[in-house]
């Protein structure tokens, strides 16, 4: 029986081979109580490429309710745990700086299980186009806000298809389509409730 190598029949640095090896990556730290929040490449003159790996714990909040943070010991024992994966794989050409590391406090939102995993939590989501009263099932709020591509608020959930998210923007729900979102992420917010771009106006 031959076995065919898949991973030498995808295109090195691809989209396709990025998802590949997120998939991998998933398969080495998921035992070790850690996911994937992101693989993303980088360069800077003089600095070269950077291939920055994005963890997060499987499960955010300890036993007593407080939520976990990613720090050092974390990174360092993810690093371990890929280093070989990244030395041999050749869905990554060319040379490159392996930099493990949380995904901070404004942690990107990109798959369902983030969106569920983050329900009641304040979010940014910004839309490649302004959308219409039928996307956003409010056409109250569309009438007022036609030309709005970023939206802030808490989320709420999605929706039965999984396929628009629902955040809560001043105490009027909107249904925001998954397919029209370029980015998302969890917004941080101060104790006292503020954000640091809470003077900011949805454009």
């Amino acid at each position: 029986m031959t076995t065919i190598n898949t991973d030498t029949s995808i295109k090195a640095n691809s989209k396709e081979a990025i998802e590949l090896l997120e998939a991998k990556v998933t398969a080495l730290i998921a035992p070790l109580g850690y996911e994937v929040v992101a693989i993303e490449s980088s360069s800077a003159p003089g600095a070269g490429r950077t291939i920055s790996l994005y963890i997060d714990f499987s499960n955010t909040f300890t036993d007593t309710g407080d939520e976990k943070r990613v720090g050092l010991d974390d990174c360092i024992a993810v690093n371990t745990a890929v280093d070989e994966l990244f030395e041999s794989t050749p869905l990554l050409d060319g040379s490159y700086t392996l930099d493990v590391s949380s995904p901070g406090v404004e942690r990107p939102l990109r798959k369902i299980a983030d969106y569920e995993r983050f329900k009641g939590r304040k979010v940014r989501a910004h839309t490649y186009r302004a959308l219409d009263a039928l996307e956003l099932e409010n056409a109250i709020y569309w009438e007022k806000n036609k030309k709005q591509k970023n939206f802030v608020g808490k989320l709420e959930g999605m929706s039965a298809d999984k396929s628009k998210i629902m955040i809560n923007v001043d105490g009027k729900t909107v249904n925001v389509p998954m397919a029209l979102i370029t980015k998302a992420h969890l917004e941080y917010c101060e104790p006292d409730g503020s954000t640091i771009r809470n003077k900011e106006k949805n454009l």
